[in-house]
C-alpha cells in the first residue's frame, strides 16, 4: 500500500474521531428558572414538632 494512501486513510480517521467527540451543540446556553411556584409552596408549608 502506499504511503500516500495510509496517510489519507490516516487523515480520514483523524477527522472523523474529531468530528466524533466535538459537541454538536453550544457548550454555553441561557437558563432561567421560575421559582415563584416553589416559594409560594414552600410559604404555605406547616410544621408541626412531634415528642
Amino acid at each position: 500500500i502506499s504511503d500516500a494512501l495510509i496517510k489519507r486513510v490516516q487523515a480520514s480517521q483523524d477527522q472523523w474521531v474529531k468530528g466524533a467527540l466535538e459537541p454538536k451543540v453550544c457548550p454555553e446556553f441561557a437558563l432561567t428558572v421560575n421559582t415563584d411556584p416553589l416559594m409560594q409552596s414552600i410559604l404555605q408549608l406547616d410544621f408541626t414538632q412531634n415528642k
